[in-house]
């Protein structure tokens, strides 16, 4: 159970459990949803429905790799979600909606420190790449997300100077929340934004 007052307002969120300790209902404060999950003798999820409504969404028993990673999920409206994973790491590899024609696919590839380097796939106008410091923040990012290109310099400075031309638009900014022994720095890279 959980419980929320806020402003003199109850809220309890009541769940149940099956005999694995996994959640089998929650249901929702003043008289909200009540949501079950169904699992697998295994354990693992099978599907997330609505109590007295439709399911959300369903995986089959095949719908899972040796290492638990869901992947294939049909939803309640009929779309089909697959993911594919790299054999050897195991990262995210592809993932694509399907409802009678393909809706969205996207292609994930990472760096040796096993941050995203890019990102390809269908609505895309080109791919996405991006780079990072050592601590693993974005340090740059190019490409477009099939909106509008943007080019833009990581926030690092109270006032950025922002610039917009041919559609793109340039935010630079230098030094910041750094360390105060760190040197200054420009980091440079590209957003997706509706114009």
């Amino acid at each position: 159970m959980r419980y929320l007052n806020i402003n003199g307002q109850s809220y309890t969120n009541t769940y149940t459990y099956n005999d694995g300790d996994h959640v089998t209902t929650i249901a929702y404060p003043n008289s909200g949803p009540v949501i079950t999950n169904a699992y697998f003798t295994s354990g693992t999820l099978k599907q997330v429905s609505r109590v007295g409504g439709s399911a959300f969404y369903t995986i089959s028993a095949g719908g899972y790799d040796e290492f638990g990673h869901a992947t294939n999920y049909l939803y309640g409206n009929g779309v089909t979600t697959s993911r594919g994973y790299y054999s050897v790491s195991k990262r995210l590899q592809n993932i694509s909606a399907v409802s009678g024609s393909s809706i969205f696919s996207r292609t994930f590839t990472y760096s040796n420190s096993a941050d995203i380097a890019s990102i390809s796939g269908t609505g895309l106008t080109n791919t996405m790449s991006m780079t990072y410091d050592n601590l693993h923040r974005i340090k740059s990012y190019t490409g477009t997300g099939g909106l509008s290109a943007i080019t833009a310099t990581m926030p690092s400075a109270p006032s950025p100077t922002i610039s917009r031309a041919a559609g793109l638009v340039t935010v630079t900014a230098s030094g910041g929340h750094r360390p105060s022994r760190a040197p200054s720095a420009t980091l440079t890279f590209t957003i997706c934004a509706a114009t």
